[in-house]
């Protein structure tokens, strides 16, 4: 199902990193939590080493090829979501992040972040039903777009998803991804108003079984 994608290795980190924040510089919830550009900037091509390492413990990671077109995670529920790497990861991230974060003003920083608490509650709905597929990262380096490697690695899921009869579930915070998904067959779930008129997260199911019809449109 995988064959087409290479399995990430430490070797694909640096570019992997600054593919993603490069990728998601633009991205409203870090638009929120890091309005100045200059900083986010800066934050994102460091924190997003640590948060590919965080991501790894817990999802089996593929990039596109050596070149890194694009990164994908896919994690599957009935597998341990806690291990020594995790921590391990999660560890040196709260460091990195803190002496990357010195000069963002804390209390504005942690209140926002705080807020984000709300996703995680309206998540917690998924975590009850059956054992399924959660696509945690997808990304496409903004030069190789309209290539169809979100096609490859999203399809590479969907199949997983397709030949032991479950179904996939992913976020996303922008409704021009909603439109993407939909493409492949998803289908909006929640969306999440975290702060009004500046941040929504958007919840999409790919179930073409038909065993999550009650979580559909779960506003």
């Amino acid at each position: 199902m995988y064959e087409d994608l290479t399995v990430f290795q430490k070797r694909h980190r640096e570019k992997a990193a600054a593919m993603l924040a490069e990728s998601f510089h633009t991205n409203p919830l870090f638009v929120y939590l890091f309005p100045d550009e200059k900083k986010r900037r800066k934050v994102l091509g460091n924190v997003y080493k640590g948060t590919v390492e965080i991501v790894s413990s817990v999802s089996d990671v593929y990039v596109t090829s050596d070149k890194v077109e694009g990164i994908f995670a896919v994690r599957r529920t009935d597998k341990a979501s806690y291990s020594p790497a995790l921590y391990k990861a999660i560890i040196k991230t709260g460091i990195r992040s803190i002496l990357l974060i010195r000069d963002v003003p804390l209390i504005p920083f942690f209140k926002k972040a705080k807020k984000l608490s709300v996703v995680s509650q309206k998540m917690a709905i998924y975590k009850k039903q059956k054992p399924h597929l959660v696509i945690d990262m997808v990304a496409v380096d903004p030069a190789c777009r309209g290539q169809k490697f979100m096609s490859r690695m999203i399809r590479a899921a969907l199949k997983e998803a397709d030949s032991k009869k479950t179904y996939c579930v992913l976020e996303t915070e922008t409704l021009e991804n909603v439109r993407i998904y939909e493409h492949f067959g998803f289908q909006l779930s929640q969306k999440i108003e975290v702060i009004e008129g500046q941040l929504t997260v958007y919840v999409l199911i790919y179930d073409p079984f038909d065993q999550t019809s009650h979580l559909l449109n779960i506003y």
